[in-house]
């Protein structure tokens, strides 16, 4: 937490100073608490390139390297912008050699793999068809995609099988949405309810839902995907409502959006997050001051006087939504 708060507030000769200073802390500590350290101050320094070379070379000297962290330079990959960085660009465009980096190195420690290995690993790939959307080499990425998921399931590399967690399923999903194959996605939906033999795990619906709303602006199969989960019983994440909502505003307009959110709350109990109604009420704020202020009225029933999240009193507390009230009027005026 320091060396992200250090990188995020420092610059230039001032944060080398500081991330030396946190590297120098690490002496005494356990080996592979310090390695780990210095791994994830590398990564929020951008160079992830450089934590993966580091890695490469402590495993080739024999010294233990966390799991967790080689976890946290895939998602580090998947998280740092490549456009002005071509080292980085050339291994996010592979995501089948950097997961087989990263399980060779796992299993050249003994270390069994992580938790969250499986969906770290499937956001490569994700996150390299986003990028190439509408080229050929998104399909190549979400077969690629779908291989490394039966490969971890299956046991690869000298590990166990792994259970995909909702995790795993839900970036598989989004791989498939990020080829621009919602369909495709659909079907791995489905085939995850049906091989699971469990309720519906609404983790997973949520890219089709982003893609439908948000992407292909297509309200109809957005609403198809909520109600595949209504009629499962299964209760909506503050995602997905957000999702609908800003599908919603970007469609139909803000009206709608806030018909919509009574909507689901009438019939789901759903309530979008906080930066969801963010969003509702900026669209507001862009329409009138009578849409501003019926959002207000809206959100002040849906939570009540004593029901608003700890911590966001500043955001959508009774205040805080007068003083949005207060601006549109004086916006309006102006």
């Amino acid at each position: 937490k320091l060396a992200k708060a250090v990188d995020a507030h420092l610059q230039g000769s001032a944060r080398h100073q500081a991330l030396s200073s946190i590297r120098a802390s690490c002496q005494g500590r356990p080996q592979d608490e310090a390695r780990a350290l210095e791994l994830r101050v590398l990564c929020f320094q951008g160079r992830v390139t450089d934590a993966m070379r580091l890695a490469s070379r402590l495993i080739a000297q024999e010294v233990r390297v966390p799991g967790r962290a080689l976890l946290d330079i895939a998602q580090a990959i998947t998280a740092t912008d490549v456009t002005d960085n071509p080292g980085l660009a050339k291994v996010a465009d592979n995501p089948q050699q950097t997961c087989e980096w990263l399980l060779g190195s796992l299993h050249a420690m003994g270390i069994p793999p992580p938790g969250r290995t499986a969906p770290a690993l499937l956001q490569l790939f994700g996150d390299a068809a986003r990028r190439h959307t509408g080229k050929a080499a998104a399909a190549v990425y979400l077969d690629e995609a779908l291989k490394m998921s039966k490969a971890l399931t299956r046991g690869t590399m000298g590990f166990p099988p792994m259970e995909l967690s909702d995790a795993a399923k839900r970036a598989l999903v989004g791989v498939a949405c990020s080829a621009d194959r919602p369909d495709m996605g659909g079907v791995l939906a489905a085939q995850f309810v049906k091989l699971g033999g469990m309720d519906i795990p609404s983790r997973v619906y949520e890219p089709l839902v982003t893609y439908y709303a948000v992407h292909a602006k297509d309200m109809d199969r957005c609403e198809d995907q909520v109600v595949t989960l209504r009629n499962g019983g299964v209760a909506l994440t503050p995602a997905i409502v957000d999702k609908v909502l800003l599908g919603t505003c970007m469609s139909e307009g803000a009206a709608e959006a806030m018909d919509r959110l009574q909507d689901l709350h009438a019939q789901d109990g759903a309530l979008p997050s906080v930066d969801g109604l963010v969003t509702l009420l900026d669209f507001c704020a862009s329409t009138d001051e009578f849409a501003v202020q019926r959002c207000v009225d809206i959100i002040s029933r849906l939570y009540g006087p004593e029901g608003v999240p700890r911590g966001t009193e500043h955001i959508i507390g009774p205040e805080a939504l007068r003083n949005r009230v207060l601006n549109a009027q004086r916006n309006a005026s102006g």
